[in-house]
């Protein structure tokens, strides 16, 4: 009877002990974190946070891309060279080399056949074998004036015509007596020029003005394709 009731008191005493030593019934710790154990009735080493598997995880919206916008590249276009020639526009032609006599245009390579009489009474001609090319030439002196010509092909052809007297004036109203500046306001700075000419070209033909003491002596015309 006394072994019974010892047996009795050892039993319970050990059951208290198992009740104080075993690990509380707990799978969560304080912080909500689910605790994992290993082996039975082993100290718990670690935790994992909690995952609720009901919740879909949300996807992270991707930051989209920026492009830079390209810079476009402009061109700078060089600014011309303007040249200018000379003349009144800025170009000298051949329709600015002519002389007026008695309303009569007098321009280098023109054909004087037949017209020896229109600018003017002929006060002397003179004739022989031309010395430019093969040819006649017929040279018509009038009052104030001369025109040179040479006969091909049963034509008279202008190649040089000198004025020194009044009443011979250009397109541009230059004539003897006009001022040298007159003449370059007239057709710009000249082609060519010397201490006593003012000389301006245009192809074959040429206009030279004879200059003493600043005033317009002589104006002659020439064609140079018969030299």
């Amino acid at each position: 009877m006394k072994k019974t009731v010892a047996s009795a008191i050892l039993i319970i005493v050990i059951m208290s002990c198992l009740g104080a030593c075993a690990p509380k019934d707990s799978s969560y710790s304080e912080d909500g974190a689910h605790k994992v154990a290993i082996g039975v009735g082993e100290e718990i080493v670690g935790s994992q946070p909690y995952v609720d598997h009901d919740k879909p995880t949300p996807t992270p919206t991707p930051t989209p891309e920026i492009s830079a916008t390209p810079v476009p590249t402009v061109t700078i276009e060089p600014t011309p060279v303007v040249t200018v020639t000379p003349g009144g526009d800025g170009v000298f032609t051949k329709e600015d080399c002519v002389v007026i006599v008695e309303n009569v245009r007098i321009s280098p390579g023109m054909d004087f056949t037949g017209r020896e009489n229109e600018p003017g009474k002929v006060v002397d001609k003179l004739e022989g074998v031309s010395c430019l090319q093969s040819g006649y030439d017929i040279n018509y002196i009038y009052k104030g004036f001369r025109i040179d010509t040479i006969t091909q092909n049963g034509k008279q052809y202008i190649y040089i015509a000198d004025f020194t007297g009044a009443g011979a004036v250009t397109d541009a109203g230059i004539g003897i007596g006009s001022s040298e500046d007159d003449v370059v306001a007239a057709y710009g700075e000249p082609t060519e020029d010397s201490v006593t000419q003012r000389i301006y070209k245009t192809g074959s033909l040429m206009m030279s003005f004879y200059i003493k003491d600043e005033k317009v002596t002589e104006i002659v015309l020439v064609d140079s394709s018969f030299q």
